[in-house]
């Protein structure tokens, strides 16, 4: 993170190698959810079904993006960065299940297929 204003809200007063490990461990928080959303996510669907976890996905991301963006506490900040990330890694999954659960079988490859590329594509 290299915006002024970020490193002086959160870590003004350290030197530039600790300010690297903190803004490094702020953006790699929401990846570091991801993985482990990546690996929670067939777990809860198979156990509460798929529209429930993508529910679950929803509120997660409903309650914490705002809680990130309120707080000027940097611990708060990336343990709500790694919650929307775990939020992140269960939608990656658990909606190509629901997707292709809803569609008939003769097009859920396709279905599969556009659900990728969209994925793709929104990084760009």
């Amino acid at each position: 993170i290299s915006d002024p204003m970020i490193k002086h809200r959160f870590y003004s007063d350290e030197s530039d190698f600790v300010q690297s490990l903190y803004s490094g461990l702020l953006t790699a928080s929401i990846l570091l959810g991801g993985v482990v959303g990546s690996f929670a996510g067939p777990i809860l669907a198979e156990r509460m079904g798929r529209k429930k976890s993508l529910m679950i996905c929803g509120a997660i991301c409903t309650i914490f993006a705002p809680l990130t963006g309120a707080f000027a506490n940097y611990s708060l900040v990336v343990t709500f960065r790694a919650f929307l990330g775990i939020s992140v890694g269960l939608s990656c999954v658990v909606c190509p299940m629901y997707c292709n659960e809803m569609v008939a079988a003769n097009v859920r490859g396709k279905y599969g297929v556009v659900y990728q590329i969209s994925i793709c594509a929104s990084i760009l």
